[in-house]
């Protein structure tokens, strides 16, 4: 295929990337063009899939048809890779001619099942003259579907709704999970748009990143879906804007796989039925979707989800992104450049000497949480979260003894700071004068007992020691008192790189 990959649509090379997936699936070394036929029909919503259903074809049958082991012919890749037979290699080359005859500066999946029926040694061209439906015929239903809506009882669309910026209940929420558990166990159970709680939440891609983590926790005979099997999701199709970003940052398929592996290991079994998506999990994609709303984009993508995992902080996915020592806001940061959006430039000029390493990345921590939730300032409440996410220091520590996790500190962070209203788009985040003080009485609290560097316990004192801030009021939404927190924490101070 050579240069002329970056002319297919993302829809076609994941049906090419399916292709692949189920080649190696049935035990085949090549991936013939049986093999694309089933990488077409992966998407059921894609032009190829409507002209299909418009020809009066059975998608199910015609998938049931080409699900054949391999007969032992040759061996499976050792790799897990399988190249392309010579009926591959023909039917992408009669697609993109088909492509040029069309006059169309792309190779769609209709060009891939024009392909199929030209190259004619495949089960989709027996298909078609079982039922003496024409290369001309087929062509003219492509057309049809190109310029116009589907025909009825065709393939059901995702249909797009207009975005709100309201998060969905826990009620809407519960529902979303439901349906897309049923929707990643079987297509087929799409519910009606008007019934469904995934209308307008979660773009087409961001379907087929959790339907590859379902894949993936399979492979492990994991039985649940996890934030590490979302990002095993987000990595398993390469040629995307998301995929090319991890690719250059590092991130690879195998490397998460290996991680996984000696982090979880692998189940006993495979368990059947609707997958289950772990709490942090689901946050994740509310997350996104969250994301998706605040940035204006009409439904929430792979982007978003990688959004939401970054966000979310806390899971197996994050942590196998520090370890592979990523820069959490340089995902961000990148994600929305390849979205078109400004990212915030980082606060000003701030005296940092005086601060241990700990205290600094609390900083970094805290300059993380206003621009993932697009806050124009830094406060003490962001200095609170951020003290609580450098889980290494004597802050943490001290506030996870009073019943301050991350968790809760999340949870009640966003009941304070939600902001229902259109969001702020600042070109630069600044510190809030409150934020300024608490971090300079960080280092008065240091320099009082005799201490070189103001650690996150000094950092804390600074921040209870200010009045104007919100960081009080989160706390109180904690049930943790200022002198609590102080008697909790003078006991870890230390002159050390707390």
């Amino acid at each position: 295929m050579g240069d002329r990959i970056d002319k297919f649509t993302d829809r076609a090379r994941r049906a090419l990337h399916m292709a692949d997936r189920e080649a190696v699936r049935l035990g085949y070394g090549q991936i013939v063009a049986d093999h694309l036929l089933l990488g077409l029909l992966h998407d059921r919503t894609s032009v190829a899939a409507h002209a299909l259903a418009r020809l009066g074809l059975d998608l199910d049958d015609l998938a049931a048809s080409a699900n054949v082991p391999n007969p032992g012919l040759e061996p499976p890749p050792p790799d897990g890779q399988a190249g392309l037979a010579d009926s591959a290699k023909q039917t992408i080359e009669l697609a993109v001619d088909e492509a040029r005859a069309l006059d169309h500066h792309y190779i769609g999946t209709e060009h891939l099942l024009l392909g199929l029926l030209r190259q004619g040694a495949n089960l989709a061209a027996d298909a078609f003259r079982t039922r003496g439906i024409t290369l001309a015929q087929t062509r003219g239903a492509i057309v049809a579907v190109l310029n116009g809506p589907p025909s009825p009882g065709s393939v059901p669309m995702v249909e797009r709704i207009t975005p709100t910026s309201t998060p969905p209940t826990p009620e809407a929420a519960e529902l979303l999970f439901t349906q897309l558990g049923r929707l990643l166990a079987n297509p087929a159970n799409r519910p009606a748009a008007p019934e469904s709680a995934l209308a307008g939440r979660l773009s087409d891609a961001a379907f087929d990143v959790l339907g590859f983590g379902v894949d993936e926790a399979r492979r492990f005979n994991h039985n649940y879906v996890g934030t590490e099997h979302i990002l095993l999701g987000l990595l398993c199709v390469p040629d995307t804007s998301v995929g090319r970003m991890l690719a250059e940052l590092g991130v690879d398929l195998d490397k998460v796989r290996n991680t996984v592996e000696l982090i979880i290991g692998r189940g006993d079994r495979t368990v059947p039925g609707e997958p289950r998506f772990t709490p942090r999990a689901r946050r994740v994609i509310l997350l996104g979707i969250d994301e998706a709303e605040r940035l204006g984009d009409p439904a929430a993508g792979a982007e978003h989800l990688l959004l939401g995992i970054v966000r979310e902080g806390e899971g197996i996915a994050t942590g196998i992104l520090e370890s592979l020592l990523i820069n959490p806001d340089r995902i961000r940061a990148l994600v929305l450049e390849s979205l078109g959006q400004p990212s915030p430039e980082p606060p000003g000029p701030l005296r940092t000497d005086h601060l241990s390493r700990l205290a600094r990345k609390a900083l970094l921590q805290a300059q993380l949480a206003a621009r993932w939730y697009y806050h124009p300032q830094v406060g003490t409440e962001h200095l609170l979260l951020g003290l609580v996410r450098e889980r290494g220091g004597a802050a943490a520590r001290a506030l996870q003894e009073l019943g301050g996790s991350l968790s809760r500190v999340l949870e009640q962070f966003e009941a304070l700071t939600s902001e229902p209203s259109d969001r702020p788009t600042p070109e630069r985040v600044e510190y809030t004068p409150a934020a300024q003080a608490a971090i300079e009485r960080a280092g008065q609290a240091a320099a009082q007992r005799g201490h070189p560097h103001a650690g996150t316990g000094h950092l804390l004192l600074g921040v209870l020691s200010e009045p104007g801030g919100q960081a009080q009021q989160l706390l109180t939404r904690l049930d943790i008192t200022a002198d609590q927190a102080r008697r909790a924490v003078e006991p870890l101070l230390i002159d050390a790189e707390d």
